[in-house]
């Protein structure tokens, strides 16, 4: 009885292996079928899937990669760029301060002006004219003469504050 029930039960072990093994070889093939189609070109002129799939990583990849050395190109051309301008600055700074030091310390007490200076040297010769006409009607020891320039006239300090009543 005990052989009986063994040798059955062996049997089902072996069927349900059968099983097993004939549902895995299905898949397998099922799998493999679906990986040849992948592989294989379809009928007519559309590419097989795997040429789609390369293709776009191709693409992700090249545009990635083309981005990256833009952006390294731009970055270098840009701090290039930035290097020249500082040492143009600094020429015209110290070319400045060697030919006409009041000139040069007096814009150390105005960035605005010296950052606009340094960009362009041509205002330099502008603001020594400006100054030599401020400091031409300057006293012995007194201010320089603003008169020339709108409101600075003797009185008009009162006149003006009364506007903003």
């Amino acid at each position: 009885m005990i052989e009986l029930i063994l040798s059955s039960l062996f049997i089902l072990i072996g069927l349900f292996s059968l099983v097993m093994i004939a549902r895995f070889y299905l898949l397998v093939r099922a799998f493999l079928y679906e990986l040849s189609a992948f592989v294989q070109e379809p009928d007519g002129d559309q590419p097989s899937g795997l040429a789609v799939l390369v293709n776009e990583i191709g693409k992700s990849a090249g545009r990635s990669i083309a981005m990256e050395v833009k952006t390294t190109a731009m970055g270098k051309a840009s701090g290039e760029a930035r290097l020249g301008k500082a040492i143009q600055g600094d020429i015209a700074q110290d070319q400045l301060n060697a030919e006409n030091p009041l000139v040069g310390s007096m814009l150390d007490m105005f960035p605005s002006l010296k950052k606009r200076a340094m960009k362009n040297p041509g205002v330099i010769q502008y603001l020594v004219q400006h100054l030599m006409q401020a400091g031409a009607g300057k006293g012995a020891g007194g201010p320089a003469n603003l008169s020339h320039l709108p409101g600075n006239g003797k009185g008009d300090y009162g006149s003006r504050l009364n506007r903003y009543k």
